[in-house]
């Protein structure tokens, strides 16, 4: 974000991370960290590739359709970055690429979590009260 000073997007990163922190509070803790880490490297108002890594790591251990894209698009994006391979096929994804595929997972996951916590409510209401 060219047009924001530093000062605004380390404080929209800040900002950002503590609303996810009290927004995470009740789910498991490895869950919470990947969302946490999707949210940062979303906010982060700057990044290098080397960054995209971890995501993967952690998608391994909470395997769904939003990690896979996210790995799809990061290997693309890698394969055609000039400071890492850089073969040059156009078609492939550039910066934004990986950006978009970290949102596509954070919202795959919101989902998950949104529609884990209806069941859960559903199945509350749905069990028997008394003998």
């Amino acid at each position: 974000m060219l047009w924001l000073p530093r000062e605004t997007t380390t404080g929209i990163l800040v900002l950002a991370a503590l609303t996810a922190v009290v927004l995470l509070r009740g789910v498991e803790i490895g869950r919470a960290s990947l969302l946490l880490l999707l949210v940062l490297l979303i906010f982060a108002p700057g990044i290098c590739p080397y960054y995209f890594v971890w995501p993967v790591a952690l998608g391994c251990l909470y395997p769904t359709a939003g990690s896979l894209v996210y790995t799809v698009v990061v290997t693309a994006f890698l394969v055609h970055s000039p400071d890492v391979i850089g073969l040059e096929l156009p078609h492939l994804p550039g910066w934004s690429g990986p950006w978009w595929a970290l949102v596509f997972w954070l919202l795959w996951e919101i989902r998950g979590l949104i529609g884990a916590a209806g069941r859960a409510r559903s199945a509350r209401t749905a069990a028997p009260t008394g003998p």
